[in-house]
């Protein structure tokens, strides 16, 4: 692994254990970090403009942002336009520029490049919303599509009421004043 701390030591006489240990606690921190994604846009920014992404068949490759996803290790997904062309060599780049940015020598960096879905594209198309079926709340039985029933002929139909809403429900509870619906008028009349 490029960039991994050599620690040499000795069996026989023991010398160097002294500092094989603060290698594999720096090398474990280093493998459990965690970048904010402000950081990381701020570093792909600066990356991009020192090295900007080759074009592909006359049509640039814009990369979007990027977020960490996982730590241990640390992986992360870096969302582009294009993303299926992007070379090989520019992932390299930027990986390379990661490690060196954020000081994680010897530590294996997964960096996924996906490409957003374009609503405009004819393979990508968005299903229609009246087609995709609601789900359903728990306890509550599926009435999409069926009548409602109505009220038998004997029977009067069931008054809407229940519990008090809003500023009713708060003026029903004990202690509870109402406001003054206004203010009392503090303007001055006009002198004659």
């Amino acid at each position: 692994m490029r960039g991994a701390p050599v620690v040499a030591l000795s069996a026989e006489t023991g010398r160097g254990l002294d500092r094989l240990m603060p290698a594999v606690f720096k090398t474990h921190a280093d493998w459990s970090t965690k970048v904010k994604t402000r950081d990381l846009n701020d570093w792909l920014h600066m990356a991009i403009q020192r090295h900007p992404p080759p074009a592909v068949n006359g049509r640039r490759i814009k990369p979007k942002y990027m977020a960490q996803t996982k730590a241990r290790p640390p992986t992360f997904v870096l969302f582009a336009t294009r993303a299926e062309q992007l070379p090989e060599s520019y992932r390299r780049y930027l990986i390379n520029s990661l490690r060196e940015s954020f000081e994680l020598p010897g530590v294996p960096l997964r960096v996924t490049i996906r490409s957003s879905r374009n609503p405009f594209t004819e393979g990508e198309a968005a299903p229609a919303r009246a087609a995709a079926p609601r789900p359903r709340t728990s306890g509550q039985p599926e009435t999409a599509g069926k009548p409602k029933p109505k009220p038998k002929a004997g029977k009067a139909a069931k008054p809407k009421g229940g519990a008090p809403r809003g500023r009713a429900q708060k003026l029903a509870r004990p202690g509870v004043k109402p406001k003054r619906a206004s203010r009392p008028s503090t303007r001055r009349t006009p002198r004659s």
